[in-house]
């Protein structure tokens, strides 16, 4: 038996997942907060799965270079597909233009299959991003009904402590200045805004399945507790080590075994203390947004996503200042709130990402605020 990891959630890095499964041990890496995720919003929603035509007529639509797509497509035909769809129970109907749709019309219902599927082959999906690698080590051995909360460390970035008025002209430089991870732009940005933190609360709300109200976030300036989970009886498991991404990459890639570190050993007398503080959700507002557009829930992460992505290309243009961010977040979550509970489709989401990104452009770019 071998072991097989594969990257990517989406339709095909699932389907390859069960088939490597019956007679390997297969890992499965996303990075998403769920598997499918782009499946699910086809067709409006409704999960479009595939189309009835005959093989040789989806060649005919591709317009260049289609015999990449004969092996593939002749291994595991449409047809095919729906065979193995219909023995797994699931009923569908075919529609205008031979489009096939669940008979429901429910996504929801493909993607469960699949989970199914991953669970009984005993594919395991795992998290990379260390946080959520963290959480998922202290899970290890108990069950989702034994949690009480879950406990995501930020280290603060290079602004921890600061007030609004020690904000108002700071550099990009410094902006970008972390003291703990080697990073991009754009996450140092997010870093230093707490927006990646607020980002990370809601993949940790689907990941772990966990209401908002049991994810908290604890400035930890060390970077040496990854994060945590508190169980109901109070205690709580922690993830520890060197601010490193190697070990979360290595963890998931050789997962459920421990190979030689890599990394830098922790060394606790070199450490010397630990130190946690409440994160300051008047100065560094993108967090607290964060939690109110995953409440919200529907289109509401999409416009705060959005914004914040156009507001830190400003940013590092040096066309706005920095907490001109979290302005810029807080006038499009009320621009947009009519858009909040659109359908939940993929043709949806990326017309709101637009709609925000360039009313911000077009708005901000110009010198007008």
């Amino acid at each position: 038996m071998a072991k097989v990891i594969v990257i990517g959630g989406g339709p095909a890095g699932i389907m390859a997942a069960i088939t490597a499964a019956k007679n390997n041990e297969v890992i499965l890496i996303e990075r998403n907060n769920e598997i499918g995720k782009k499946l699910k919003l086809t067709g409006g929603g409704r999960c479009n799965i595939t189309n009835n035509r005959d093989i040789e007529e989806f060649f005919g639509k591709i317009v260049t270079n289609n015999k990449f797509l004969y092996s593939a497509l002749y291994t595991f035909s449409n047809y095919q597909l729906l065979e193995y769809l219909s023995e797994k129970g699931l009923e569908y109907k075919v529609e205008y233009d031979e489009k096939v749709y669940t008979k429901s019309d429910k996504a929801d219902e493909v993607i469960a299959l699949f989970e199914n599927e991953l669970r009984e082959n005993n594919v395991k999906i795992l998290p990379v991003d260390s946080e959520h690698s963290a959480i998922f080590q202290s899970l290890s051995g108990y069950e989702n009904k034994d949690i009480n909360k879950i406990i995501l460390t930020a280290s603060g970035g290079p602004f921890r402590g600061k007030t609004l008025e020690d904000l108002k002209d700071v550099t990009v430089k410094e902006a970008l200045k972390h003291p703990k991870w080697n990073m991009g732009q754009k996450i140092s940005i997010d870093s230093a805004s707490l927006m990646n933190k607020g980002l990370e609360v809601i993949e940790a709300h689907f990941l772990f399945d966990k209401d908002y109200d049991n994810i908290e976030v604890v400035i930890h300036p060390q970077s040496i507790i990854h994060s945590m989970v508190e169980y109901k009886d109070a205690s709580i498991i922690a993830q520890m080590g060197t601010p490193d991404m190697r070990l979360p990459i290595q963890y998931a890639l050789n997962y459920p075994e421990r190979k030689e570190m890599i990394a830098k050993p922790l060394n606790f007398y070199e450490v010397g203390s630990l130190t946690f503080e409440k994160p300051d959700l008047e100065t560094f507002k993108c967090l607290k947004f964060a939690y109110e557009a995953g409440r919200i829930g529907g289109l509401a992460p999409t416009i705060l996503n959005g914004a914040n992505e156009e507001a830190v290309a400003l940013l590092l243009e040096e066309k706005i200042k920095f907490l001109q961010i979290s302005e810029i977040i807080e006038e499009c979550m009320i621009v947009f709130k009519d858009n909040y509970y659109d359908e939940l489709t993929l043709e949806n989401i990326v017309e709101l990402d637009e709609k925000v990104k360039k009313y911000i452009r077009e708005k901000w770019a110009l010198g007008v605020n």
